[in-house]
């Protein structure tokens, strides 16, 4: 096994080093995300007229995720030695990229997602270090920002939101009977009050396209013995926003404060109607159009139960939202070169 390993290492590494797979980017910064996908990276990377580089997990045994970090270590190292990109950006957690980008003396900001600051990874040696070593840190939002102004006050702040493009698939009606739970199955998302959810409205089909792997093993089969459960993985895109798109609403629950979810960007970027977890920010984010619920079983059947199927329009509240973007974006331009052109 190990063996196997470390051979499929190696051919990763002999790969990155082969000139066939050097990319050129002149003066386009890298944007590198050790992960599978994320939708903020995918939409961000081109406003900053970056390229985008996706790590996917080599293992999915949490066991071998430090083997799997020494690998992205290796490739990212490899990737911005023979590029040599004027700065890199760093979707952290985790923050490890920055140790490939110290390496290599490459500047380097901090695209800060909620977990940095609220989990622990803050709590990881040479975590706060790393962090006041960047360039710039960007900020989903001004809960984050104001914290990471308190926490690092000689840092560089940058208010970056969620870019927000309209996603639109006309292909299939709004089915009435179907809420799509947007979520990755991460600690702050409430799943054991989800499977009492699905419990409560068994006229209601949810569709979960998060692994459900990643599930402790009593809550993964507990949502897939539920005849009104529909887990789908991972989908692609286009499938998706198809399914996005024909979904009478979204639904997105956290426990955490100062989250800027994802989901609820993307419900916004299709005119998808909303269930969101409330909060002070979520409230000042989504409040003007998203159904706010406590995280509690009543709360939540009865905001899916006062649905109805008016659609919603919401391109003024969408051309509002990115002029925030093309704020931000414009201030990180003054700490560094993006070439937008």
């Amino acid at each position: 096994m190990l063996s196997e390993t470390l051979t499929e290492v190696d051919d990763i590494i002999e790969m990155e080093l082969s000139p066939a797979n050097a990319k050129i980017a002149e003066t386009r910064p890298t944007f590198i995300i050790w992960k599978g996908y994320q939708r903020r990276s995918e939409v961000l990377a081109p406003l900053l007229g970056s390229e985008t580089l996706f790590f996917p997990h080599m293992f999915r045994r949490k066991v071998l995720r430090p083997l799997d970090y020494v690998v992205k270590l290796i490739r990212t190292i490899l990737h911005l030695a023979r590029v040599r990109p004027p700065f890199v950006v760093i979707q952290a957690p985790p923050l490890f990229p920055a140790i490939a980008a110290i390496f290599t003396r490459t500047p380097y900001v901090v695209d800060v997602h909620n977990a940095l600051l609220q989990s622990f990874w803050s709590k990881l040696p040479l975590s706060n270090t790393l962090v006041r070593r960047a360039a710039c840190l960007i900020a989903h939002n001004s809960e984050i920002k104001t914290i990471l102004a308190e926490r690092f006050p000689r840092s560089r702040v940058c208010m970056i939101p969620d870019p927000v493009q309209l996603i639109r698939d006309n292909a299939r009606p709004r089915d009435p009977r179907t809420l799509l739970v947007i979520c990755s199955f991460d600690y702050d998302e409430p799943i054991r009050l989800l499977l009492d959810v699905v419990s409560a409205l068994p006229e209601f089909t949810f569709t979960i396209t998060a692994d459900p792997q990643r599930l402790p093993r009593d809550l993964r089969t507990g949502l897939a013995a539920s005849p009104n459960v529909r887990l789908t993985g991972f989908l692609s895109t286009e499938v998706y926003h198809s399914v996005l798109c024909s979904s009478k609403a979204a639904v997105v629950l956290t426990t955490m404060s100062a989250v800027q979810p994802s989901g609820a960007c993307e419900a916004l970027a299709s005119n998808t109607p909303l269930i969101l977890t409330k909060s002070a920010l979520t409230e000042v984010l989504f409040g003007g159009w998203a159904v706010l619920v406590e995280n509690n079983v009543d709360s939540l059947v009865k905001a899916i139960r006062s649905l109805n199927d008016d659609p919603l329009a919401l391109d003024a509240y969408r051309r509002d939202w990115n002029e925030g973007v093309t704020r931000g974006i414009a201030e990180l331009a003054t700490i560094l070169p993006l070439n937008t052109a």
